[in-house]
Parts: structure tokens; C-alpha cells; sequence
């Protein structure tokens, strides 16, 4: 085990999330893709949130020497939907998270993406 392995995976695993303009992401938006997707998506925070913290789970180890298949994707996604609940609970327990893993039933892994957004009444 390494030590910049271990700080790599508790930042994937255990994110800091930052608020902006009522909205919750993984790092501060940059300003104008930020104002894009508000007009795009007609001032619905959480769907900008959805479409600015979806990952595909494939894309977060890009260099693996191991090819995933979709057991390993599946579990991954399932992991860090549990834990990013967990996180956010903990860091906003006054709003109502919803992280969602979708593409478990596809056979192909570019399928299974995960995201994070508010429920808003």
C-alpha cells in the first residue's frame, strides 16, 4: 500500500463537497459552465447538479491494468453510492440527498454512471 494511493482513494471515496448558489458539487463549478447548464436546464438546480456530478464509473481508473467487467463496475458504483450518502449526510444534514447509480442492468460498462442532487421540494 501506498500513501498518495490511500489520500487518491479517501478523496474519491470521502469527498469534500462545496456548496454554490444553493447547489452541491464535488469542486466549485467554473462560472460560466455553471451559468450554461442553469439556462440549459431552465433554473432546476438539482437536474444542473445531476448533470455536473455524474461520473461514469468506467472514466474514474482510466489506466487500470485490469479490465473491468460488470461485477466489478456494479460493485465500485454501489460502494460509492453508499459512502457519498454517508458523506453528504454528514456534511449537510439539513438537506436531502439523492445519489444514484444507473445502468446495472446494461451490458455495456460506459453505462453505469453515478450522480449526486438535491431533493427539492
Amino acid at each position: 500500500a501506498r500513501y498518495d494511493h490511500a489520500v487518491a482513494y479517501a478523496t474519491l471515496f470521502w469527498p469534500d463537497f462545496v456548496l454554490h448558489d444553493d447547489c452541491v458539487f464535488f469542486h466549485p463549478p467554473d462560472p460560466d459552465t455553471y451559468r450554461n447548464w442553469m439556462t440549459q436546464c431552465k433554473g432546476d438546480r438539482s437536474q444542473v447538479e445531476a448533470v455536473m456530478n455524474h461520473h461514469h464509473i468506467v472514466d474514474i481508473f482510466l489506466h487500470s491494468e485490469i479490465e473491468p467487467n460488470r461485477e466489478i463496475v456494479l460493485h465500485l458504483g454501489r460502494v460509492l453510492k453508499d459512502m457519498w450518502q454517508c458523506r453528504l449526510r454528514t456534511i449537510f444534514p439539513e438537506r436531502q440527498f439523492k445519489v444514484e447509480l444507473y445502468g446495472d442492468d446494461s451490458d455495456d460498462l460506459r453505462d453505469y454512471q453515478i450522480t449526486v442532487f438535491q431533493e427539492r421540494g
